[in-house]
């Protein structure tokens, strides 16, 4: 995006509203009236706008004076937009002209619209998504507005968005695709049968182009410049010509061979788009690859959206499950302690967007089958196999429902942590190791199976005094057992479709749940209606 109005040309040509511009935007300073009237006109005509609230609010803490006298204001606002891009943001400074009420308000508008992306996004996705349940911080942009006008309006713009980590890599990472972009992107690598180690093939060189353009592969060194023959003098010139070996057969071109260098870079290449590792170049692996640049900077920039409708502080230590990388990561005063897989909802059951806390571990446990399941699962089965219930350790107790006992056939296995929710999505244990096996493991009905459940159970109860053989020993023994946490541990269940690791590798998985197509259409539809503001 550029910016429509230079620093220079707002320094230079800024029309002063009725006298000299005072040293800097004071509410208190005296106001003249006929700008506090026009400015007071603008906002009755607008009131209908999206952000006439938020404008009213604004110019009536500061009497309708205007804000934006000092040409060094403008310039510092100029500046702030300026980075908008950087943050995947779209956002322009008004075209000059108009009168200079108009110009104010529009200032204003930018302004605020600005500050308020950065720092609570631009779409209230818990009224997008109906299983997203973590709220958009509190932010009141008229009053930080105000206060940034009498201090420093670039550093208050430069504190809004999200400053952790995640956050960060993700704009960094954003910086690194867009000269690809400009630079005319990552050809397409033609279809065709599987390229594997050792093959030899035209289409191997636009797979090496493809894989280099991201840093998954090294450029080949350029080839040796050709040596002239040595020539020959006396007579040994004319044995030389007689006796001359027929040319060798052409080495085949490096650039077409599938050697072992482009092995690896696939094998990376799939690791970061979480795509099963074979090394081999096959359809699933050739769909990323020819996914446009473009496609994916977009798809970094609603990620970083996201990040900016959550929560600015995760806090120092918490849990973390992404549901489309189908991974948990523990972290302990900022530095990742446990890392593992989980399976997490299929695409009919999907698991939601939750902030919640573990504050218990079951071992043993029942499960309490819920509803749907037992109407749409368990009673069909009931009725087709009258020893069903029994074989399979499932009873019904007035006052709870549905239940399995525990037991090898239970689908919660040897452990569940309790994180209440609205939704009763939990973590626990899975009797079914093959999922982790898998590249794919979206096969819940909206929980989180462990990986290593004995492993985080021992890591939340140490200071308790277990530890993992201690709770094998426990489960073992065939008891059922709660144990209370003695303080509650953060949980976060989010959707990243595209993050970085702490290396800076850059990852990218597909949209399970289409939150990343409902929220590109729900930006849409804002920039349709900010054109008609003006914005």
């Amino acid at each position: 995006m550029q910016i429509r109005l230079s620093v220079i040309a707002v320094l230079l040509a800024w029309p002063v509203l009725g006298h000299p511009a005072p040293a800097w935007s004071d509410a208190s300073a005296p106001v003249s009236a006929p700008a506090a009237s026009a400015i007071a006109a603008i906002l009755d005509h607008d009131a209908a706008a999206p952000d006439a609230q938020t404008l009213r609010a604004f110019y009536a803490a500061r009497n309708s004076a205007p804000a934006w006298s000092n040409p060094a204001q403008v310039a510092a606002l100029t500046a702030a937009v300026a980075g908008a891009a950087d943050q995947g943001l779209d956002f322009a400074m008004p075209k000059a002209g108009g009168d200079a009420a108009a110009r104010d308000v529009a200032l204003t508008r930018v302004a605020l619209a600005y500050a308020t992306a950065l720092a609570k996004g631009r779409v209230a996705i818990d009224q997008l998504e109906q299983d997203w349940a973590i709220s958009a911080p509190s932010f009141d942009a008229a009053s930080g507005l105000g206060t940034a006008l009498t201090h420093d309006l670039g550093a208050w713009y430069a504190g809004l968005a999200p400053q952790h980590e995640y956050y960060r890599r993700l704009v960094a990472a954003l910086a690194r695709y867009r000269p690809i972009a400009t630079a005319g992107g990552w050809a397409q690598v033609p279809r065709g049968e599987p390229l594997k180690l050792g093959m030899t093939d035209e289409r191997v060189r636009a797979a090496r182009k493809r894989l280099e353009a991201e840093g998954d592969l090294a450029p080949l060194p350029p080839p040796p410049a050709p040596q002239a023959a040595p020539t020959a003098e006396g007579p040994i010139q004319h044995v030389a010509a007689i006796t001359a070996a027929a040319p060798a057969a052409a080495a085949p071109d490096p650039a077409t061979l599938f050697d072992g260098a482009m092995e690896t870079a696939v094998r990376r290449f799939q690791r970061r788009y979480g795509i099963a590792v074979d090394g081999a170049l096959g359809p699933r692996t050739l769909a990323a690859m020819n996914v446009p640049v473009r496609a994916r900077i977009a798809q970094i920039e609603l990620n970083l959206e996201r990040w900016r409708t959550l929560p600015h502080d995760l806090g120092p230590s918490y849990m973390m499950v992404n549901v489309p990388a189908e991974t948990l990561s523990v972290v302990a005063d900022g530095n990742p302690v446990i890392s593992m897989k989980v399976v997490v909802g299929d695409p009919g059951h999907p698991t939601p967007v939750v902030r919640t806390a573990m504050v218990a571990v079951q071992l043993n446990p029942t499960w309490t089958i819920p509803a749907s399941i037992v109407t749409k699962e368990i009673l069909p089965k009931a009725k087709r196999d009258r020893s069903y219930l029994a074989k399979n350790d499932i009873e019904f107790t007035p006052g709870r429902g549905w239940q399995q006992m525990p037991g090898p056939k239970n689908p919660l296995g040897q452990l569940k942590f309790e994180t209440p929710n609205r939704f009763d999505v939990y973590l626990h244990d899975t009797p079914s190791r093959l999922a982790f096996d898998r590249y794919f493991r979206a096969q819940s009905h909206g929980c989180v199976r462990l990986e290593n459940a004995t492993e985080l159970a021992g890591y939340v109860l140490r200071d308790l005094g277990w530890d993992e053989q201690l709770i094998t020993e426990a489960v073992t023994a065939g008891g059922r057992t709660r144990i209370d946490l003695p303080r509650a541990r953060r949980i976060w269940i989010l959707y990243a479709t595209s993050f970085v690791d702490e290396d800076g590798t850059v990852e990218f998985r597909d949209d399970l749940y289409g939150r990343d197509a409902r929220l590109t259409d729900a930006l849409a539809a804002i920039r349709a209606e900010e054109r008609q503001t003006g914005l």
